[in-house]
């Protein structure tokens, strides 16, 4: 359009680069406005901005702190399971200890009960002996 008024103005057309110049006012006029409107939001996107990096940045401070405490919970956790299974693992050797004391104790006992029995079988033969004899005297 300012082409057209200036070519306008050097053919000696004034009336038409007059009429044009209002056109060309209206157009500065919609122009500033919208460089203006503009301005203005790029400077409420820019607080925006901002506001959203504040946020993110406390949110990255308060996981940071998160994870701080439940990689120490963790830790802690570790530790007690650790703990606890050496302690079980002390009480199951223990136990086994004494379940092999006591199968040794019970081996022997098994075989003292055994040379009992066959004592008694021996003595009981010999006492059926005895009886068979006597019965064989007395009906003799």
């Amino acid at each position: 359009l300012e082409a057209k008024q200036l070519e306008a103005s050097n053919n000696e057309e004034f009336e038409a680069a007059e009429a044009m110049e209002a056109e060309l006012e209206l157009a500065r006029a919609r122009v500033a406005k919208a460089a203006e409107r503009l301005s203005t939001l790029d400077t409420q996107l820019l607080r925006q901005e901002e506001a959203l990096v504040a946020q993110c940045r406390k949110t990255v401070h308060h996981l940071g702190g998160t994870i701080c405490t439940l990689r120490s919970c963790r830790d802690d956790e570790v530790s007690e399971l650790r703990r606890s299974v050496e302690s079980e693992g002390e009480r199951v050797a223990s136990v086994e200890e004494r379940l092999g004391v006591e199968t040794e104790r019970l081996e022997v006992e098994l075989r003292r009960l055994s040379e009992d029995q066959a004592q008694l079988d021996e003595q009981a033969r010999d006492v059926e002996g005895q009886i068979d004899a006597a019965v064989a005297d007395e009906t003799a």
